[in-house]
């Protein structure tokens, strides 16, 4: 008898225990949802932008390979080429967050702490965000950081180093960046001996930000501004990222955010078309992986297994490719195609 009641004791004890755990987390996923509810409601244009935005719908082009290794000796001559860099951002706060370990040990601090910091920026009235533009985490800057140190290291290759922090007067090259921060602060940090010691600003594109609908893609600076610094970065003094921000950004171009009746091919194409107007050889692109990705699967051929089709550039990893661009004209219209040479895609730099 006293086993039973023992044993009745106990199940009363582990239901108990249940239900009290499950009323924490019923009370979590509430307090959650009113937390982003709030948010949004503070900011319309990210919900709006992610109910009727096509960012990511479009039609591939047709495949240009035909055009290109067809190509009359007159039409040949026509081409242009121009040798690319893309070097994806360092890990941002929105990576951190969502994007991580997804253990509930794991993600629920991430969950908490992130919730926390972006209500004392509210409270604030601060104009930085861990989710709206989202900045570079801890991490991504240490990241961004394996960039400075690769273009030091005596082991990369020599014509690379060269072209990439600027030391070859023979070919010229500029260096670009999204409008969103964390590409910024990651070419600004990755590149910065080179913006530095040539007295260059780094050209801040539009056409390069990132292809999502999330918040963390929409520009928190308006058109011709530049973007505020996030807290994490504001302590940093090698290089003081607060006196990098006022000196060496060129946001002549930078036109506002992505309108919500674009999409990342009319973003792409903008791109090829400044691309191939400039009269820089080389141009580094410090972007996003799903425009990378995106961009070869666009401009490669069909055929190629070449795996950034398939798969993200890592956090700070560097990948050269030539692209090339001609005309292709009919009865009806002359229009611009582009091509990657296949042979010509090479990763510089992995993950950190």
């Amino acid at each position: 008898y006293q086993r039973r009641v023992h044993g009745e004791v106990s199940r009363g004890r582990v239901v108990s225990m249940l239900s009290l755990v499950w009323r924490l987390v019923a009370a979590f996923v509430l307090l959650y949802l009113l937390f982003w509810a709030t948010w949004f409601f503070l900011h319309p244009d990210a919900l709006y932008f992610m109910l009727f935005s096509k960012d990511k719908k479009w039609k591939q082009t047709p495949d240009s390979s035909a055009h290109f290794l067809s190509a009359t000796s007159k039409s040949a001559q026509a081409k242009k080429t121009k040798r690319v860099v893309f070097v994806r951002h360092g890990e941002s706060t929105w990576n951190y967050v969502f994007n991580g370990n997804m253990l509930p040990h794991k993600l629920l601090p991430r969950l908490v702490l992130s919730a926390i910091q972006e209500i004392k920026f509210i409270l604030g009235n601060t104009h930085d965000s861990f989710f709206y533009d989202a900045p570079l985490s801890q991490k991504g800057i240490d990241q961004a950081n394996s960039i400075r140190k690769f273009l030091n290291n005596p082991g990369t290759t020599k014509d690379t180093l060269a072209v990439l922090r600027g030391f070859d007067a023979r070919t010229s090259c500029v260096v670009v960046s999204s409008n969103l921060r964390r590409a910024i602060s990651t070419a600004l940090l990755g590149f910065w001996d080179r913006l530095h010691d040539r007295e260059e600003s780094l050209v801040i594109l539009p056409c390069l930000q990132e292809i999502t609908v999330n918040p963390d893609a929409i520009a928190i600076a308006p058109a011709k501004t530049t973007p505020p610094l996030s807290h994490i970065e504001a302590t940093l003094t090698e290089p003081d990222m607060a006196r990098a921000y006022r000196s060496k950004l060129d946001m002549s171009l930078h036109l506002g955010s992505k309108p919500v009746t674009s999409n990342g091919l009319i973003r792409i194409l903008e791109f090829n078309q400044w691309l191939f107007a400039q009269e820089a050889e080389v141009v580094v692109v410090v972007g996003h992986s799903l425009w990378f990705k995106s961009y070869f699967n666009e401009f490669l051929p069909r055929a190629d297994g070449n795996k950034f089709k398939k798969s993200k550039l890592p956090n700070c990893g560097v990948v050269e490719f030539v692209v090339e661009s001609m005309n292709v004209e009919n009865e009806i219209e002359s229009r611009p195609v582009y091509y990657i040479q296949p042979q010509s895609v090479n990763e510089l730099k992995g993950a950190m």
